[in-house]
């Protein structure tokens, strides 16, 4: 599943990437552009009649995230897997089957992995490893931060039967990957291979990039940008009034919507430090005693 948006520059790059990557004997490319003003359609027809299996949508421009769960609605149910693509990054020949390998464990049940990946400069030369720590992985986690690539997603046919299902509106969802992160953590199963899996490529202009500076005081303070867990509560709310929590992680989530300072110092507990199971529990209960006594406000 690929959301295009006037990607001429790298695009034909993606799809020999694929196609060297795909070792599945059928496999389809469904697209869905968001509005292109460049050539990308022009170079997708290219593709189109060289291929027999690209099937494209053309749309109104409403944004990466947006543009993406359409594709996810639009997704017909008749594969066993699925994978989010991004039009400027090059998946390695392996990142198919690994996924696939790791998926067919959990056949029965609504499952996702996702991968590390490389850094690359627009050249695609590597920068850096990114590495994710699995003991961050999971629904606690997914409450204020994403640790996940998009682009790295590969999900199972019940995974997206149950993403089908969730039918509120999804128009104030941060990003895409997050959403599906956050439902099959709660929902599901969520694997991760410590593996780089692609070259997750940085450019002018990437929807969401890999930044490399702190912007104000306030984040130098925080660690974690204030503009950045406002649009997280904001899809935090989305996914209350979706999803059934528990009470515990009601009154987590409801605390960190309403205060600033536990938003940060949650992030804190699940992506900075980690904790055993039962420490992580015992500091969720310092959250929600916190909420009751926090006066101080952070404008």
């Amino acid at each position: 599943m690929l959301s295009t948006y006037n990607g001429e520059q790298y695009i034909e790059e993606f799809f020999d990437s694929v196609y060297s990557s795909m070792k599945t004997p059928a496999f389809d490319i469904l697209i869905r552009d968001d509005g292109s003003s460049d050539t990308t359609i022009d170079i997708i027809n290219k593709y189109k009649t060289k291929y027999n299996n690209i099937n494209t949508t053309l749309g109104n421009n409403v944004g990466s995230a947006i543009s993406f769960m359409k594709l996810l609605y639009l997704a017909p149910l008749s594969y066993d897997y699925y994978f989010f693509a991004d039009q400027d990054d090059y998946w390695l020949p392996d990142k198919t089957i690994k996924c696939i390998q790791i998926l067919e464990d959990y056949k029965e049940l609504p499952a996702m992995v996702s991968t590390d990946f490389y850094i690359t400069d627009k050249e695609l030369n590597i920068i850096k490893h990114h590495k994710i720590k699995n003991d961050i992985i999971g629904f606690n986690n997914s409450i204020v931060q994403n640790p996940i690539l998009g682009a790295t997603i590969c999900f199972n046919n019940n995974a997206v039967k149950m993403l089908q299902s969730i039918t509120c509106a999804i128009t104030k969802i941060r990003m895409h990957d997050f959403w599906v992160y956050q439902i099959l953590s709660k929902k599901g199963v969520v694997k991760h291979i410590n593996e780089p899996l692609i070259y997750y490529r940085q450019h002018d202009n990437n929807v969401i990039g890999i930044r490399n500076k702190i912007n104000t005081f306030k984040e130098i303070i925080y660690g974690v940008s204030i503009k950045t867990l406002d649009k997280r509560k904001t899809q935090l709310q989305e996914l209350i009034s979706c999803v059934k929590l528990n009470n515990l992680e009601l009154k987590i989530a409801e605390s960190i919507i309403e205060d600033k300072i536990l938003s940060v110092l949650y992030f804190y507990i699940t992506r900075k430090i980690v904790f055993s199971t039962y420490k992580r529990f015992c500091y969720f209960y310092l959250v929600m005693i916190l909420s009751k006594i926090n006066k101080l406000k952070f404008k």
